[in-house]
């Protein structure tokens, strides 16, 4: 039997919804592991795009994902994607952190989630007798 005490935070990526339409596979290994995980009895919070369906409970970032943003690199300048996905990245890490004190245990599937490494010393599961806050895949 699960340890309900443990309090979960699985941070998606910000590609497409938990689970996605079509392709995305990190996003269907989030779905499965986010309610794996809530029908194993542990409290599980799921941040990812509005939209995504879960067992587990959702802080659902209000836009759209990066597959969804229809950018033509003869229009734009060709950074403009990866600057609008470090945009949503730095939205779900400030959800995150409004909520810092409520998890024991964070898996990070985020792309440029390295971002989150100098910020490990802030959230108390870094503080509890977890030795590992955040996983990169």
């Amino acid at each position: 039997m699960a340890n309900k005490k443990i309090r979960i935070a699985i941070l998606a990526p910000m590609v497409y919804t938990v689970p996605p339409k079509k392709q995305g596979g990190t996003e269907w290994i989030v779905y499965h592991q986010a309610n794996g995980l809530v029908e194993r009895g542990y409290n599980v919070t799921l941040f990812a795009l509005q939209g995504s369906k879960t067992k587990a409970h959702l802080v659902a970032l209000p836009h759209k994902g990066m597959a969804e943003v229809k950018l033509t690199l003869a229009k734009i300048e060709g950074s403009r994607r990866l600057r609008m996905e470090t945009v949503f990245i730095t939205h779900l890490i400030s959800e995150l952190f409004k909520r810092k004190d409520r998890y024991d245990l964070i898996f990070n599937h985020i792309r440029g989630g390295e971002v989150l490494v100098p910020l490990a010393p802030f959230f108390d599961c870094v503080k509890t007798k977890f030795k590992l806050c955040l996983y990169f895949k």
